[in-house]
């Protein structure tokens, strides 16, 4: 599961491998991810390559809500192992007050 406003699948520039925007099409490329079994969630971005990911874009998960959502990843996860990667914009000294982490 990928909770995400963007897919981290574009192909890379020239001189700049494995960045931000690319490290999901790196890890289905290298085996690491099978697409098929996966979720990206809340894609507010469009790229026309989905690599084989179902994507549950935003408009799609405000119209449906939450329990379809749940129901959609459980169908698609079903008897499979998961691992969820959740991007959450927060500064680094907002996030260290909010969980009271030491700098």
């Amino acid at each position: 599961m990928h909770f995400d406003a963007h897919t981290d699948t574009w192909e890379d520039e020239p001189g700049r491998i494995y960045h931000h925007g690319t490290m999901f099409r790196h890890a289905v490329n290298e085996g690491l991810i099978v697409p098929e079994r996966s979720a990206q969630i809340g894609i507010r971005t469009y790229n026309e390559d989905t690599m084989g990911f179902h994507i549950l874009d935003a408009p799609h998960v405000h119209a449906a809500g939450t329990d379809s959502v749940i129901e959609a990843v459980r169908t698609i996860t079903a008897g499979h192992k998961v691992y969820r990667h959740l991007r959450h914009r927060l500064s680094r000294s907002r996030l260290r007050a909010r969980h009271r982490l030491r700098p």
